[in-house]
């Protein structure tokens, strides 16, 4: 069996906080997805707060709920 990444909303980089669609301004779910999705290459299993460049850093939006083995959808590779 082949295993492939699915092009939903949580892998796309319009993903802002709280689940909103920053291209569409629209609230989405985690199994949503849109002919404007543009997957965040980036994002992986080994993505979470701790190797996030905006980890301990003022550009983190979540700064008291980030932590080590925690994922934010505004993670971007150091």
């Amino acid at each position: 069996m082949n295993l492939r990444q699915v092009n939903t909303c949580t892998n796309c980089q319009n993903l802002s906080v709280n689940f909103n669609c920053s291209k569409h301004e629209q609230q989405v779910d985690l199994n949503n997805v849109c002919d404007s999705h543009v997957i965040q290459q980036s994002f992986s299993v080994e993505s979470s707060c701790t190797n996030c460049y905006f980890y301990n850093h003022k550009g983190c939006k979540s700064p008291s709920k980030a932590g080590e083995g925690m994922l934010c959808f505004s993670w971007k590779k150091k």
